[in-house]
């Protein structure tokens, strides 16, 4: 599944709006520090829990999930958590991943449960929100407004702090997006 250009650049345009709110451009974006601070005060219902890796009741191969019912409810395995502490990439990723669903799915997930308030519905999401998710936890890590043609990978870890995956599934968007004709520069108003 291949998301469409619009909907990419709008996922880009979103995020980028959002870490903006919360960070400057020059700066590791910590989206453990939002799902711990920003997000609770934003949603009162929040929950976040640190489930010990021998008593994880999630899927194996998940990292963390998400509960949306009466509250909306995070679960990370401690090892996720902790590493994400201590700044692991693909662990901040996870948090960033996350975040990414709570921001974008949560009305849907929301609307499925007020309409039918006695079907218990799957927690587990479909390939487009995954997708949708990895794309703004990408740009919530690395703002895009700030890479040129010239970027590298090697920069964008560095500064960012993110894994080799991350800064190179983020060049690659943005070049693709830029040789289709998306702008990344915001005017200031």
């Amino acid at each position: 599944m291949k998301l469409l250009d619009n909907n990419m650049f709008r996922l880009i345009q979103a995020a980028t709006i959002s870490r903006r709110v919360r960070s400057a451009d020059t700066e590791r974006f910590d989206a453990l520090r939002v799902l711990e601070t920003w997000v609770p005060y934003r949603d009162a219902g929040f929950e976040l829990f640190v489930i010990d890796d021998s008593d994880w009741h999630g899927e194996p191969d998940e990292d963390a999930y998400i509960n949306f019912d009466r509250s909306t409810k995070l679960f990370f395995r401690q090892s996720v958590y902790d590493a994400a502490l201590n700044g692991d990439p693909s662990c901040q990723f996870t948090c960033a991943h996350e975040l990414a669903h709570l921001e974008l799915h949560a009305k849907i997930a929301r609307s499925k449960l007020s309409r039918e308030p006695h079907k218990k519905i799957a927690h587990r999401t479909n390939p487009k929100q995954e997708m949708e998710a990895n794309v703004y936890a990408g740009a919530l890590q690395i703002p895009f407004p700030a890479l040129r043609k010239d970027s590298t990978t090697w920069e964008l870890r560095l500064q960012y702090r993110v894994s080799q995956e991350v800064a190179q599934k983020a060049l690659d968007q943005y070049n693709y997006l830029t040789r289709k004709g998306f702008s990344f520069e915001f005017r200031k108003v």
